[in-house]
Formats: structure tokens, sequence, C-alpha cells
């Protein structure tokens, strides 16, 4: 595999908005109504608020990259808490893609190790989409555990996302 990560730059945002909103629909409902994924791709998969989150001093934003092109991307938000995730340094997991051709490829470890690094939190979150048991399983093996469940609006549906924590002293 010669997959190879880096930080995003602003230069990024437009190639990266067009692989966010190919893979965004894999991680949520199957079959879900088409026009929901484009509202949803439309407000919040666009190059400009890929530019913004780059460019936030909170975000850490790797893309992981094969022959130029990129492959994967995660997102880690520092200084992120939750409500129902109660703890003074939290960070979180705010985006997670791989693409379907590179899955079983180690390209999601590879990612998920790079954000584990650059956390220094007490405590990791993420929200993953309660019927995607691909996500859940790699997430469970890299120690998160579900601690809740909220809601997350795709277009006009309203999906069943669960919420899942891992700890400082798992995190390494």
């Amino acid at each position: 595999m010669s997959v190879l990560l880096r930080r995003a730059e602003a230069n990024d945002a437009e190639a990266l908005a067009v692989f966010a909103a190919r893979t965004f629909p894999l991680g949520g409902r199957p079959g879900a109504d088409r026009a929901d994924i484009a509202a949803h791709v439309a407000k919040e998969l666009t190059p400009q608020k890929m530019r913004t989150m780059i460019g936030d001093a909170n975000a850490v934003v790797v893309l992981a990259e094969e022959d130029s092109q990129i492959v994967g991307y995660g997102v880690l938000m520092l200084a992120s808490s939750h409500p129902k995730i109660a703890v003074e340094r939290a960070a979180e997991v705010y985006k997670f893609y791989v693409d379907p051709e590179h899955h079983g490829r180690g390209v999601a470890n590879l990612l998920m190790r790079e954000l584990l690094d650059a956390s220094d939190c007490d405590t990791l979150w993420l929200s993953v989409f309660s019927e995607n048991p691909r996500g859940i399983g790699f997430y469970r093996r890299w120690g998160f555990e579900v601690v809740g469940e909220q809601i997350y609006v795709v277009g006009n549906d309203r999906q069943q996302d669960l919420l899942m924590r891992r700890e400082r002293n798992e995190l390494k």
C-alpha cells in the first residue's frame, strides 16, 4: 500500500469537497432519498465549508492519498464537547471516511492513528449512523463504546446516530 497521510491545506478544499460528497452517503441510511443527500451536501460539504474547516485552528484535517488522489480523510475537532459526554477536555472525531475501494487495506487504521496522535484530550468521542455496522465495528475495535444516541438530520431525514467515546488512557 502506498498511501500517504498529510494535513490538508486550503488548496485541497475543492478536491476534499468532491471526495466528501461522494463518500458521505456511504455512512448513512441505505436507500436514503437522493434529494435529502443532495441538500446536505449542498449545505455542509461545499468547498467553502471545507476551506473554513481546514483553516480552523481547532480542526486537524488529515488526508490519505494514493497517487496524489484522496482515498480517505479524517477530521478531529479539538476542545469539542457534547452535552451527553460530560468531560472537561474532549475532542471529536468529526468526519471519518475512506473510499470503498480502499476498505480493508489499512487506510482507516492509518487515519485513526494519526487523529489519536494529534489529540491530547481526556476523552475522544464521535457520532455514527446506528445502521452502519462496518463503521460501528471499526470504532469498537479502536476502543470506542456506545454511550448514547442523538438525531442527525440529512436534508429532511432524521437519522438515529450512536454516540461513542474512548477515554484518554485508551488513546495511545
